[in-house]
């Protein structure tokens, strides 16, 4: 769980759990198919499809679960808080892409897009009207952690902890990420 948000090398899991990398796959498609989590493909770079080959981002289903080996073990570490809103963030939309009529297992609607400088914007999707979000529970230095979906051609939302600004035109506004997964999923 503490490489979840990232971009998952199915074949570096393998060899640290000294598997085979069809095993690991096999175990992640039995997690989806149980509805345990969920996944993100890398969008092309030009359409509206998953990158052949390209590593997928993996979120838990549930907070609980994303949480649960630190909490049966508090000393394992917890996961981020920038994590967890990226999760539910990713789950608001995945909801209303589904209430929209769209596959809860379907990979050709929700993305996540790797920029020139090898940074990530969380979620990019046609159903979300020409923007991009991007989630970093943070209060004080939110201008700079928008860089990245600022760089995009994008226009840009970044989920914040509790910062509101909308008032720009041309760079990425604040939303509280519980305003926002709140406004997306009803």
């Amino acid at each position: 769980m503490t490489g979840m948000g990232s971009p998952l090398s199915l074949r570096s899991v393998a060899a640290d759990l000294d598997l085979e990398h069809h095993t690991v796959e096999r175990h992640l498609t039995c997690l989806r198919n149980s509805f345990l989590a969920w996944s993100v493909p890398q969008r092309t770079g030009k359409a509206w499809l998953a990158l052949e080959r390209g590593q997928a981002k993996y979120y838990a289903s549930d907070p609980m679960l994303a949480r649960l080996m630190h909490l049966r073990n508090d000393q394992r570490p917890d996961i981020d808080a920038t994590v967890l809103t990226e999760m539910q963030l990713g789950l608001a939309i995945r909801r209303r892409q589904v209430e929209d009529g769209a596959s809860w297992t379907g990979e050709d609607r929700l993305f996540y897009r790797r920029t020139p400088t090898r940074k990530e914007i969380d979620f990019i999707s046609q159903d979300l009207c020409g923007s991009a979000i991007e989630s970093k529970y943070t209060e004080d230095r939110w201008r700079g952690e928008a860089a990245t979906v600022n760089a995009s051609r994008w226009m840009g939302v970044l989920a914040t902890r509790n910062v509101l600004d909308t008032t720009s035109r041309d760079t990425a506004w604040a939303v509280p990420a519980a305003f926002l997964a709140y406004l997306i999923d009803t």
